[in-house]
């Protein structure tokens, strides 16, 4: 075999063992053919650089273009959403006291902004079904599985009647408290309750 850079080569070690050697195009050391990547356009489908080389040269890429870097990151991040899904939903479900800690200590560090985006869109979050099944989950412990859409409906139109009787009966303006309420109100909760029967 010849000693070319990219050619495997039989070297001999310290004790007298035959290894598999390559001789690395960055560094230019000999090194076990392990410590080099698979690549699968080289003749002995190893990479010419060695581990080592690459991960400084990935670095040194990283801190050079942080753009396509993010950009990069980002595409693989929604490719892959779905299966992140499940595995996170497996590791939360065989460690439910670790998840329980990880979501605390993220509310902890991040109680701040989450307040903030709470206000902003807390009338989108209170109709979504997402809140609906955690509301229903805590009130009548049962798990997801057990929830169908026709429940999730029907909890949600029980939300909206006990909004509405709220705002009659604590009223938000002079008029309300004085008892004129708009004729929309009492078809609202008409219209509510014909969704409950």
């Amino acid at each position: 075999m010849g000693l070319k850079n990219d050619m495997v080569t039989l070297l001999k070690s310290t004790n007298g063992m035959i290894t598999d050697m390559k001789k690395c195009r960055k560094c230019k050391k000999n090194k076990e053919i392990s410590e080099f990547g698979p690549w699968k356009y080289s003749k002995d489908r190893k990479a010419y650089c060695c581990r080592e080389c690459e991960k400084l040269r990935a670095r040194k890429e990283r801190e050079e273009c942080p753009e396509r870097n993010r950009v990069r990151c980002t595409k693989s991040y929604r490719k892959h959403a779905a299966e992140r899904k499940v595995s996170v939903k497996l590791w939360e479900q065989k460690n439910p006291e670790k998840a329980r800690a990880t979501s605390q200590r993220y509310y902890k560090n991040h109680a701040k902004e989450l307040r903030e985006n709470y206000g902003e869109h807390a009338a989108e979050i209170k109709q979504s079904d997402r809140y609906i099944r955690i509301l229903m989950r805590s009130k009548y412990k049962i798990t997801d599985e057990l929830i169908s859409e026709d429940m999730v409906e029907r909890e949600r139109a029980l939300i909206k009647i006990k909004r509405t009787f709220w705002r009659l009966k604590n009223g938000k303006s002079k008029a309300d408290r004085r008892g004129n309420v708009a004729t929309s109100t009492d078809e609202e909760l008409r219209n509510l309750f014909g969704l409950l029967s």
